[in-house]
């Protein structure tokens, strides 16, 4: 094979074992820099583009660029004008984070109903108080059991599925809001469209943010819906995107007791910010990781590599039009 006929591959994501690439397929031939301006020369001959970042500067100088991988679950900083009214095939690896987002729903879930939250602050030289039965503090709360309580997932994509699932085992209650109902999922108990969100809300013992950052969704939850949720329920976010919750009504939530806790993926605030005030908020920095889901995203790269190669329907394709 010729070098002209070879598939140019550009890399400007480095994944932890490049020669997987290289090595996944025959008539490869793959190209790999961080440097911006290395990007911009290289871009002109690319057919395939795995990218940590992509730009319209970028997109400009693509001659023969067919397929752009993104390697996040979230693409809405990708998705200009450009490069959705083109027919530039884009995926991204949002398959991949399922497993991940759900067992981390599911931590955060046990965290509050056992109120290991409280037990995590308890540090030498502050005030802890028993009162009988020996495992709760004075003026806290009693552990409750996930058992019969309710997961209200907005959201049912890879990730709100699998949280789903997870939900059943421990004998959970779950409802799920989708623009698509999807009757042949046995694990959820009820459905409800997006008009249905003050039902859900106001039903949940547990609500779980699982969409992505689209037009449609940003800001979503507000102080009204907040309002509507039982004093005793608790908000996780498993999608990672702030933009989708106005962080300054979940602290008033919290102070006016509307709601019983939270959880957020948020950058780490400075040492002096009054988030780290609140017992009942648990701040996670974009745990939805593992070293799987690592393998996972290079896997998935090099298997949509091989399919592109054979005219195969790729995995993870963006439906560039409605964002996600």
């Amino acid at each position: 094979m010729s070098a002209s006929d070879r598939l140019k591959v550009l890399v400007t994501w480095r994944p932890d074992n490049l020669e997987q690439i290289k090595n996944c397929l025959e008539g490869i031939e793959v190209h790999d820099t961080v440097n911006r301006e290395e990007m911009l020369d290289l871009m002109e001959d690319a057919e395939v583009a795995y990218v940590a970042g992509f730009d319209a500067a970028l997109f400009k100088r693509a001659k023969r660029l067919r397929w752009v991988h993104v390697a996040a679950g979230g693409v809405e900083n990708a998705l200009f004008p450009e490069i959705v009214l083109s027919d530039v095939t884009m995926t991204c690896v949002k398959t991949c984070f399922g497993t991940t987002a759900a067992e981390h729903a599911m931590s955060v879930a046990l965290l509050f109903s056992r109120q290991l939250h409280t037990d995590l602050r308890h540090r030498p030289g502050n005030s802890w108080e028993w009162q009988v039965p020996g495992a709760l503090r004075v003026g806290g709360e009693w552990p409750f059991e996930l058992n019969g309580k309710t997961f209200g997932i907005i959201g049912l994509g890879v990730i709100g599925k699998e949280i789903a699932k997870r939900a059943r085992c421990f004998g959970m209650k779950v409802l799920a809001l989708t623009r698509q109902t999807q009757h042949e999922l046995e694990y959820v108990d009820e459905w409800f469209k997006p008009e249905g969100l003050s039902s859900l809300l106001s039903l949940s013992d547990f609500v779980i943010l699982a969409v992505p950052n689209t037009p449609s969704t940003r800001g979503m939850i507000g102080a009204r819906e907040l309002s509507l949720m039982k004093q005793s329920a608790y908000f996780i976010d498993v999608s990672g995107r702030p933009a989708l919750y106005d962080l300054d009504a979940i602290t008033e939530a919290l102070d006016r007791k509307l709601i019983a806790g939270a959880s957020l993926q948020l950058p780490l605030p400075p040492s002096d910010s009054n988030l780290w005030n609140y017992e009942n908020l648990v701040i996670c920095l974009h745990r939805i990781v593992s070293r799987e889901e690592t393998d996972r995203v290079l896997g998935l790269f090099c298997e949509n590599l091989q399919f592109y190669q054979r005219g195969l329907p790729l995995i993870g394709v963006v439906n560039k039009a409605e964002g996600y």
